[in-house]
Order: C-alpha cells, then sequence, then structure tokens
C-alpha cells in the first residue's frame, strides 16, 4: 500500500516517526504531506530514509481562510503521490483534508481529542460545524478515547468511527527504565542542575493553558513553601499560538525560582523522565495522553486530572492519583502526598511497570495496518462489484 499521512506540523515527526518506521518495515511506502520545516524541526524532526515529504502551510487554528488556502497542497499532493490510503491527523489537519477532498481513495482522519465538545458559545458552534462535517466526508473517523466514541455516535450516527485500543501508544524501546542505572540518573541530575537529594517531578508537554501551567505552576508553589527540597522538571516549551495562562508575577517567579528546570524542546523526554521520580500532568483536556504513557511505562507514579485523555489511562491510587481540573488546592495536596511517601511512589511505579505491554507503539502500528487493509479490501470490493466510481459521501 501507498500511505499518505497529513497533519499540521512538523515537530510532529518525532511522534509519527515510528510509526513510518512500522509501515516501511511492513513493505508500505509512505509520504508525508506536513508544514514547512526549520529551525528547531531541522534539528528534531528526522524522518526515515526514503520517506516522500509535501510542505503545506496546514493550519492549526481554526482560521478558515488559512485551511482553504492549504487545501490546494493537499489536493497536489494527493495528486503526486497517489496514496491507496489518506490518514490525516488532529482536527486541523481532517478538516483541511476532509474540505480537499476529491479523490476516491481511502481516507480516514484521526482526531486525536474532539474540540468542539470542551468548548462553549459561538466557538462550541463553529468547530462542531468544522469537525462534524469533516466526519461525513470520511471513510472512517478514529478516536482515542471512549468520551469521543460516544459524541461521535450521538452527533453524527452514520460515520464508521472506531476507538482505538492504546490511541498511539508509545516506544517500549525508548521508555525503557531498564536503559538508566543509578550512575546515569545521577548524571542526567547533575547536567540539568537538580539536587542530588531532591524529590523531582516531571512534565512533559506544552506550557500552554491548557496542559494545566497555570494550576501547576501555583499549586508547585504552594508545594516548595512546605517542602523546600522538591523540584520540578519541565520537559517542553511555550506555544505561540497558545497561552501560558500565567500572570506576570508567575511566569517571573517560574523563570527565576531554584525550584523548577525548564528544558525546552526534546526528541528524548525518557531521559529526564529517568531522573525524575513522579510524572504531573494537571491538563484539563487529552485526547489520550502520549506523555502520562511515556511515563508510566518508565515505571512513573503519575499525578493527573479526571480530564477526557488522562484518567482514561491513570488508576487513582494504584498508578498514581488523579485530581479535579484546576483545583489548585487538590493538586497541591496529591503533589504533597506524592512527595512525602516513597512507598506509594514506589508500589505505584510497579504498578505502572506491570501493564506497560499493553501501551507499545508496536501493537498500535499493527492495529493500524490491519485497519487499512481491511479499509482497502472493502474498497475494492465495493469497486468491484459497481462499474461506477465510489461516490465521496459528502461535497462542498
Amino acid at each position: 500500500m501507498k500511505i499518505l499521512l497529513v497533519y499540521p506540523s512538523p515537530f510532529s515527526n518525532v511522534f509519527f516517526r515510528s510509526f513510518i518506521e512500522g509501515f516501511v518495515q511492513a513493505g508500505h511506502e509512505v509520504a508525508v504531506c506536513t508544514g514547512r520545516a526549520g529551525g528547531e524541526c531541522d534539528a528534531f524532526g528526522a524522518l526515515p530514509a526514503g520517506t516522500v515529504t509535501y510542505e503545506v502551510d496546514l493550519p492549526r487554528g481554526a482560521a478558515v481562510r488559512a485551511h482553504l488556502g492549504a487545501v490546494h497542497g493537499v489536493r497536489d499532493a494527493v495528486r503526486r503521490f497517489q496514496p491507496d490510503i489518506v490518514h490525516a491527523h488532529m482536527s486541523a489537519a481532517v478538516f483541511t483534508t476532509a474540505i480537499a477532498r476529491q479523490w476516491q481513495n481511502t481516507t480516514i482522519g484521526t482526531f486525536h481529542g474532539l474540540m468542539y465538545p470542551l468548548r462553549t458559545g459561538l466557538a462550541r458552534s463553529v468547530i462542531g460545524v468544522a469537525e462534524r462535517t469533516a466526519m461525513k466526508r470520511l471513510d472512517q473517523v478514529q478516536v482515542v478515547n471512549r468520551s469521543d466514541y460516544n459524541v461521535v455516535r450521538r452527533d453524527c450516527p452514520r460515520a464508521n468511527c472506531v476507538v482505538l485500543r492504546a490511541g498511539f501508544g508509545t516506544d517500549l524501546r525508548k521508555f525503557n527504565p531498564a536503559a538508566f542505572d543509578a550512575d546515569a540518573r545521577a548524571a542526567i541530575r547533575r547536567e540539568i542542575g537538580l539536587r542530588p537529594d531532591a524529590v523531582v517531578g516531571a512534565f512533559v508537554g506544552r506550557m500552554v493553558e491548557f496542559k494545566g501551567i497555570p494550576t501547576l505552576v501555583r499549586a508547585f508553589r504552594r508545594v516548595v513553601a512546605q517542602q523546600r527540597g522538591a523540584q520540578l522538571l519541565i520537559v517542553g516549551s511555550t506555544d505561540p499560538l497558545h497561552p501560558t495562562g500565567l500572570t506576570p508575577d508567575e511566569d517571573c517567579w517560574l523563570r527565576h525560582t531554584n525550584a523548577i528546570r525548564i528544558t525546552g524542546f526534546t526528541d528524548s523526554p525518557e531521559r529526564y523522565l529517568s531522573a525524575a521520580d513522579y510524572f504531573v500532568l494537571p491538563s484539563v483536556r487529552e485526547g489520550l495522553s502520549t506523555a502520562i504513557m511515556e511515563a508510566l511505562c518508565m515505571g512513573l507514579p503519575v499525578v493527573t486530572t479526571a480530564a477526557r485523555g488522562c484518567s482514561d489511562l491513570v488508576e487513582n491510587g494504584r498508578t498514581g492519583l488523579v485530581v479535579p481540573p484546576g483545583d489548585v488546592p487538590a493538586l497541591e495536596a496529591a503533589l504533597l502526598e506524592t512527595i512525602v511517601c516513597p512507598e506509594g511512589r514506589r508500589r505505584q511505579g510497579e504498578r505502572a511497570l506491570a501493564h506497560r505491554a499493553r501501551l507499545g507503539r508496536d501493537e498500535c502500528v499493527r492495529e493500524m495496518i490491519d485497519i487499512y487493509q481491511r479499509l482497502e479490501a472493502r474498497r475494492e470490493a465495493i469497486h468491484a462489484s459497481s462499474m461506477d466510481p465510489i461516490p465521496v459521501r459528502t461535497r462542498l
């Protein structure tokens, strides 16, 4: 098969690289349609050799004119590559691909987290129209959590919707605690400037409001006042499209306190997770958090929220602690409980490791190839039974 992957940002090359490798190893040809590379993307976004790349200015926001402007680029990529499967990822790219669709090739859209159920007012209406319109023009809609599946069945009942068993999983070879012994852990701590005796939490992700950065900073500031040996590692950077949600005072404290280290963007978060004692992600929304899966596979207990895509992965009291989204006192209490109880951290980490096999990305790659093959077999059967072209479901 020839597979064309469409996603908004080349920063996601890091995420899709192992999928592309799996597809190629299974004998398939892969091309990528994504945004223009450059800057940090050059350092972190290398794709497997032989991957065909089409650079298109795919918008990440809701600007309709920008989406319309990207339509020609997506159509050109499809025309030039002639894929059997067109697979768009993330709401913005799924929408662009759906409105660009003039082809008969099997087309899939994966929503790594539906947007409109979490919005209110006009934004909910506009984004809802966009996401539902896209669904109607796809051969298959993929979601990564049960909540989104229920929304699709309710609002777009004719869509062919599936829930991916473990989202997109994680690389068990990369996120392997056995690869980091005590000496390696100590060396990484020295490199970052973490104290050898500190109880260190790790946050991996963009420093944006919906990832819970304001809640985390406010709660951890209060934690440090009580546990001066506590330190926090933030593995990520800000995003110009999304605010941090911090006040100027909070931002100043974050940048200057010795209790927090900010590494910036990296394609090797496993190094930093190996130096941590627990993981924290107080997000208000996720599709299915890859960062949490990576932390669990590294044997870290996880402090997170009861938000969609977070609590799906963490058993409260068994593999971590779950608190309400945006609740600073509750997050403070959960962090303090985790910090002061090494035996609790050990037990939760052991339980996390016991289930790491089910989160493996290799299994997710096999699931995706099976989906592609079944959809292609269905398309060929329909084509063989009719002299007419296979219609696109809805045209704009």
